[in-house]
């Protein structure tokens, strides 16, 4: 095993390296201090008042859209209300461990009042590590300010996807650990799942039924919201990557000497009033409103089609829902901040491995082709680094060939607490299996010319800019 530090010299000291040519497309240079203005720098719930209404009228996202306008209509008021009574409801007998996960579940319950104006109906996903953490409770909430809610603790694929296509519901499975999601036999709840995510062609289902003396197909549609809840990894990587996934934990002592009980029975007026809301506000709607609204969106790829849609209702809302909406669609999706929650090993891996490589392959001397060219790391270096996540060889400053600071996220701990599961063999067979890349064995991947197995620069490059 390497020494941590051999691999480019020493790396203790505070002057900056510049990073590898090859790697600049992957990371973001840093903003550069003293350079952004309040209109430039998305404001935080920390930051001052005037700062947030600077940015908002610079970039539109202030309840006006983002056409930089003013776009507010007689809607927007009403809304932006009835959303903060959702969100104060949900507070009051709901504990996330996020903001971005109440901002979610409020905008989300909005959105089965709203599907009509959308094309794409994102699932809301509860994941709970064991029970008595909340699961159940969240979905008896949040479905009883639904619209047309149906809940269900078991279900077959045949049944939901007849059901969807025969009413339209917003459903919610409880117990979806015990309905084969990510199981042999799912298949068919699988895919109505993720059928079911975007409005047209793709939603439908045709199935073979019996007719007059023979058998004819039948067109199902199974476009429609459904929130699923379970206990540990219930659901596949398909159905979540479409979905919101909030995940649910147990309360500490502190929270629960302070959480106030949900009785449904006793608590059923209070949310049944902001159903009756909601229903009122889409009634005396202008049709198209939310869906003809023009959206900035922070996210890209599948994370925008799923996002778009609550980023259009929080913009019709006004207030500080389009600010704080594009924060917890930047959290959600890891952009900007880190999610643990929601990162796959697959993908943080990724990440981590993006970070040891742009550290171990910058040079101090851009002249240097040999340190600058280098094909690859051994497997048995990155292990090295990954396991020891604190090491000051991260610490160190870098730059990119303009001179501008980069910044990277730090190497996540996890990899340290599993430094005896992640070896070489599960390294490498992460890495084939998610990313279809192998390693190679090339002399030139360590400075004395050892023949060792890595993997290349260019081969990890292009992944590092499909995936992160």
């Amino acid at each position: 095993m390497p020494k941590l530090g051999e691999f480019e010299g020493d790396l203790g000291s505070t002057k900056p390296r510049i990073i590898d040519p090859r790697l600049e497309a992957c990371v973001t240079p840093a903003t550069p201090a003293g350079t952004a203005d309040e209109t430039s720098t998305r404001p935080t719930s920390d930051d001052a008042p005037s700062q947030v209404r600077a940015y908002e009228k610079a970039n539109g996202t202030g309840g006006t859209g983002s056409r930089g306008v003013d776009q507010e209509t007689p809607d927007s008021a009403p809304l932006g209300s009835i959303l903060d009574d959702t969100e104060k409801l949900i507070r009051r007998w709901i504990t996330y461990t996020h903001e971005a996960h109440y901002v979610t579940n409020a905008l989300w319950v909005a959105a089965t009042h709203l599907i009509d104006e959308s094309n794409y109906a994102p699932p809301l996903v509860l994941n709970a590590p064991r029970m008595n953490s909340g699961k159940t409770t969240v979905q008896d909430i949040t479905r009883m300010m639904s619209r047309d809610s149906l809940a269900a603790s078991n279900v077959t694929g045949a049944a939901l996807f007849r059901l969807i296509d025969a009413k339209h519901p917003t459903i919610f499975i409880d117990e979806a650990d015990n309905s084969n999601l990510d199981a042999e036999g799912g298949e068919v709840f699988r895919a109505v799942m993720t059928s079911g995510f975007k409005r047209g062609a793709s939603s439908n289902f045709i199935r073979s039924v019996q007719g007059k003396g023979d058998f004819v197909p039948k067109v199902y549609n199974v476009f429609g919201l459904v929130c699923i809840a379970g206990n540990g990894k219930f659901a596949p990587e398909t159905v979540l990557s479409r979905g919101f996934v909030i995940p649910l934990l147990p309360r500490t002592a502190a929270e629960e000497a302070v959480a106030e009980e949900f009785d449904e029975e006793y608590h059923e007026g209070l949310l049944d009033e902001v159903r009756g809301r909601f229903e009122t506000f889409v009634a005396a709607m202008e049709p198209g409103i939310v869906r003809g609204r023009e959206v900035e969106c922070t996210v890209g790829g599948r994370n925008a089609q799923k996002w778009r849609f609550l980023l259009r209702i929080a913009d019709l809302a006004g207030g500080e829902w389009p600010r704080r909406t594009r924060e917890a669609a930047e959290y959600l999706c890891g952009v900007g901040k880190e999610s643990k929650e929601y990162a796959n090993e697959a993908t943080l891996l990724l990440r981590d491995l993006r970070t040891v490589f742009v550290y171990l392959l910058a040079t101090d001397d851009p002249q240097n082709s040999d340190a600058k060219l280098r094909e690859g790391i051994p497997t048995r270096t990155l292990l090295s680094y990954l396991h020891q996540p604190d090491h000051p060889d991260f610490t160190r400053p870098l730059v990119n060939s303009k001179g501008e600071l980069v910044e990277l996220p730090p190497v996540d701990p996890c990899w340290a607490s599993k430094s005896d599961e992640l070896d070489d063999n599960r390294l490498t067979r992460i890495l084939r299996e998610s990313f279809a890349i192998h390693s190679s064995k090339k002399r030139n991947m360590y400075p004395d010319g050892k023949q060792l197995r890595g993997y290349a620069v260019a081969d990890l490059v292009d992944l590092f800019g499909r995936f992160l």
